[in-house]
């Protein structure tokens, strides 16, 4: 017993490790970030600190570090604190590149190539396991073809244009907040994409903190004719208005760019570009930040044409930096901001030139409702995008990669079938709680494992959650319909729970119920009203599709379909979203009763189903033909399927978490016609969810009619304006 309850002791240990992967048992892992800076700001900051030329390498990236320029990408020094062996690269800076040169005793064969030669010499040397272009412009697949060392992944960082000719097929992932590139990236090769975005390092916020105002509105930031367009718009336009007799404000411009182009009303309240601490230092000096984002686009030369990647979207790193230095922030509107801050009480927003000027006029006359949004952003930003949340999240993308690249072991050295072991010897030892612990970190790993949702289930059982556990034994019959075990299990639970479970009085739903009934994670009532209100759009001819956001096995997106089938007057299709590879990672907004949602097994990797499950059931009441699975988590698939939709009749919202229903909000909501039924799973089981709706309630200035279900599911419809 001592002997077992110390291996599992060390199990524990190294499972809870995973959540900030290799952070304590893969010191040895090494971490190497290449990055680009501006020219203009490397010249700049080694004239005012002419002492550097003649430091060591090392001292000059420490000092270059402590400057803050592009610090919300520098990821190297947090990787750090999460166990890497880390460096960092500034690859165009020649006075650092060559000082490493003349300390590793080496000289450059091609001054013309000097940067690719020196960075590609400094990555032979370090050799890294974990390789991040932050530029993966300048060092596309052609450099790294070039390397003899191959590193374990490869990963880029891109949220602007991507040139023509660039290559990505040497890339494990190409990580962007923004649809349309990560799709893009796909297409350059690049063998996955993911959601990503860098955060804010709140260690500035000391040097800048207490300034003060000084100017009544700011910009910071770059200006050209091809990629800032609106920009330069939205700058001229609040120059001309500035000077209005009646209604006079002063302006800080801080431009980057050839000052040939800046027209003459707008280059009289320009002060030059600012980087690093004196660019958050400009910030601070406006009571009014104004952001817009410049062109994304991909040319492709071989069909003499530029395509647009936004979708909408915004990328553009000011909305981190403003907020977390605490100004007040005036962003031109995109569509994909409410997935960061909340409009109108965390930022604020402008869809034209017009109304960026009434709302400066606005927020300058209301000065403590300015204040108020720029504190609530700045606490939002601090809490939800700190560069440690970040680099968090960036772990857990390369623990995922690597998971899948190199299936063999996890990351503690432990295969996943060893682990699911030990909780075995956990549970013949009673010891059920550390048991389950085991489990709900094997099951966050998203690897199908026969047998590791039996484990669960006996858990629950010993939890007297009996419900949980027929749930968590359906999704391993599931998986593995011939355990025996779980079948013989399952079916002494059902006996127990169906016979006391809410009957429904109507005989066309409780024949399609024992048709989907396997296939779906939902209640009866929450089933049935899902059916009633599918019904009763049919029925009355009210226009839209029916979207499912959080799909499982496909039991209620059957249901669905057979109500459009069987009652529809007018053509509809069904879209079903899902990662189809478990649920995403919670937040800790994400509790059940105050305990959070990693605890309660139900967390990452669980209702894990596949999109065969969902066509296996549409098409055993033959309605396959108007269902289409979409798959991928919400921020990747909502943005750029929401102009296909259409309008949307009902929407089911299954996300479970925070982060998913603000999501599925943000893309949605607009999309569902008036007096169209919204129903949401678990407004009241997880928090976050609620938290979710309410802050989106806030944000829209309207209050649904919320009507229960069940107790953890509701409904409402869409209020008119």
């Amino acid at each position: 017993m001592a002997q077992t309850e110390s291996i599992s002791t060390d199990l524990i240990k190294q499972s809870v490790a995973q959540t900030a992967s290799f952070n304590i048992a893969n010191t040895s892992l090494k971490f190497l970030q290449v990055h680009t800076f501006y020219p203009q700001y490397l010249t700049d900051f080694y004239l005012k600190n002419y002492s550097l030329f003649s430091t060591p390498y090392r001292d000059q990236i420490e000092a270059l570090n402590r400057d803050g320029f592009s610090s919300s990408h520098i990821f190297e020094p947090h990787m750090k604190l999460l166990g890497y062996d880390s460096q960092l690269i500034i690859a165009n800076n020649p006075y650092a590149q060559k000082q490493w040169m003349y300390e590793n005793n080496l000289k450059i064969r091609n001054d013309n190539g000097a940067m690719l030669e020196i960075a590609h010499n400094q990555i032979e040397k370090f050799k890294p396991d974990i390789l991040y272009f932050s530029d993966p412009i300048s060092f596309d697949s052609k450099f790294i073809r070039t390397l003899s060392c191959k590193p374990k992944l490869v990963l880029g960082w891109r949220a602007a244009s991507i040139p023509a000719g660039i290559d990505w097929s040497e890339f494990d992932v190409i990580m962007s907040n923004l649809f349309g590139i990560r799709k893009t990236a796909i297409k350059l090769g690049a063998r996955s994409a993911e959601h990503f975005f860098p955060g804010f390092p709140d260690r500035l916020n000391k040097y800048v903190g207490d300034l003060k105002p000084e100017f009544d509105v700011v910009f910071s930031g770059t200006i050209s004719l091809s990629q800032h367009p609106r920009r330069l718009s939205y700058l001229r336009v609040i120059a001309d208005n500035s000077s209005q007799e009646d209604r006079e404000f002063s302006c800080g411009f801080y431009i980057n760019g050839k000052t040939e182009i800046i027209p003459a009303n707008v280059a009289k309240y320009n002060f030059g570009p600012r980087f690093g601490l004196d660019m958050h230092r400009a910030l601070r000096s406006g009571r009014i930040v104004i952001d817009g984002r410049g062109v994304l686009e991909l040319t492709d030369k071989s069909k003499d044409e530029t395509v647009v990647l936004d979708a909408r979207q915004t990328a553009n790193m000011r909305i981190f930096e403003a907020t977390g230095s605490g100004s007040f922030l005036l962003t031109e509107f995109h569509s994909n901001l409410q997935e960061y801050f909340q409009p109108g009480v965390e930022i604020e927003t402008f869809r034209n030139e017009k109304e960026l000027i009434e709302k400066i006029y606005y927020y300058l006359d209301n000065s403590a409702k300015r204040e108020e949004i720029a504190r609530r952003g700045q606490e939002r930003c601090l809490s939800d995008y700190s560069m440690g949340k970040r680099a968090a999240e960036f772990d857990r993308i390369i623990q995922k990669h690597l998971r899948l690249k190199y299936p063999a072991k996890l990351s503690t050295g432990n295969s996943i079938c060893e682990i699911k072991t030990q909780a075995e010897k956990l549970i013949k030892s009673d010891n059920y709680s550390a048991a389950f612990q085991l489990i709900i970190k094997a099951k966050a790993l998203k690897t199908p494992t026969y047998g590791l949702d039996y484990l669960r289930a006996i858990c629950f059982i010993h939890m007297n959650n009996q419900l949980n556990a027929l749930e968590a034994l359906r999704e391993e019959l599931r998986l593995f319909p011939l355990n025996r075990e779980a079948k013989i299990l399952f079916d002494s639970l059902s006996v127990l729970i169906y016979s006391s479970e809410h009957a429904i009085n109507d005989s066309e739903f409780n024949h399609i119920l024992t048709i989907i009934k396997p296939y779906t994670l939902l209640s009866n009532q929450r089933l049935y009203s899902l059916y009633n209100h599918a019904r009763q759009v049919c029925e009355a001819d009210m226009p839209g599709n029916f979207v499912e956001c959080g799909v499982a096995a496909g039991g209620s997106t059957a249901l669905l379909a057979y109500v459009i089938k069987s009652k529809s007057k007018q053509p509809r299709n069904i879209y079903a979203f899902d990662s189809f590879e478990g649920m995403p990672a919670p937040t800790d907004a994400d509790t059940h009763q105050g305990i959070p949602a990693e605890e309660t097994g139900w967390g990452s990797g669980t209702c894990f189903a596949t999109e065969e499950s969902v066509m296996e059931i549409c098409n055993a009441l033959n309605v396959s033909d108007i269902v289409e699975p979409v798959k991928g988590y919400f921020q990747e698939t909502l943005p750029y399927a929401r102009n296909q939709i259409g309008p949307v009749a009902l929407l089911h919202m299954d996300g479970d978490w925070y982060d998913s229903t603000r999501v599925i909000l943000a893309n949605l909501y607009d999309n569902v016609i008036t007096n169209g039924f919204i129903q949401v799973d678990d407004y009241g089981h997880w928090e976050g969810c609620k938290k979710a709706i309410k802050e989106f309630e806030a944000s829209r200035n309207i209050c649904f009619k919320i009507s229960a279900i069940d107790g953890t599911g509701v409904w409402f419809e869409k209020p008119e304006l």
